[in-house]
């Protein structure tokens, strides 16, 4: 039987974090950054309009357009995408350089639409947001930074030299790929269910 020791992976991510603050504080720096221009961003919109906000999920679940197995694959697939991208740049430990834009545009994105939400909907949306939208995405960011320094170690310390590397590498990120489409899925499952929840009386 297949047993996951929790405790033991909890260390292993803490001794992770204190070998590569200098990554994660980068991690934070880009998070940072790209939120605060998503907010300008939306702030210096002179009109938030439906149907500017319908190219968001969290929208398209308020105006009846998407389902719960939409909002799901939706939201599970676009994270998918960050680290998928993560994984490909970081073959080669000059290209591993473009990770940080990845969250980046996920930042910046994420806190453009929030910012939006709050502008659009006031009050309304207040609690969907702060229990069923920004929760999610903070973890969100919190592992796509994990990923991006994980992919940084990984370039620097088993470059690509040959095309035989590549198996080796593939083969290191795959384990940790599935790993996050696991902790994703199950996230993603969580905030569609509060999300839909939560918007509950609320119709644009």
């Amino acid at each position: 039987m297949l047993r996951v020791d929790f405790n033991s992976t909890v260390l292993d991510a803490k001794a992770f974090i204190r070998e590569n603050k200098v990554k994660f504080l980068v991690g934070i720096v880009v998070i940072v950054i790209g939120g605060v221009l998503g907010v300008v961003s939306a702030l210096n919109f002179n009109e938030v309009t439906r149907v500017y906000l319908l190219r968001f999920n969290v929208f398209l679940v308020l105006t009846g357009d998407r389902g719960f197995g939409g909002y799901f694959l939706v939201r599970w697939l676009l994270l998918l995408a960050m680290v998928l991208a993560m994984s490909l740049v970081g073959i080669r430990p000059l290209t591993c350089w473009l990770a940080p834009i990845f969250v980046f545009i996920f930042a910046y994105q994420a806190l453009l639409f929030v910012t939006l939400m709050f502008i659009y909907g006031a009050v309304r949306v207040l609690p969907l947001m702060l229990l069923g939208v920004i929760p999610f995405m903070l973890i969100a960011f919190f592992i796509l930074t994990f990923y991006m320094a994980f992919v940084f170690c990984l370039a620097k310390n088993s470059p690509i030299l040959r095309i035989n590397d590549c198996k080796c590498y593939f083969k290191s990120v795959g384990l940790k790929f599935l790993f996050c489409a696991i902790i994703f899925a199950v996230f993603a499952v969580l905030e569609t269910a509060f999300v839909f929840l939560l918007s509950i009386g609320i119709a644009y």
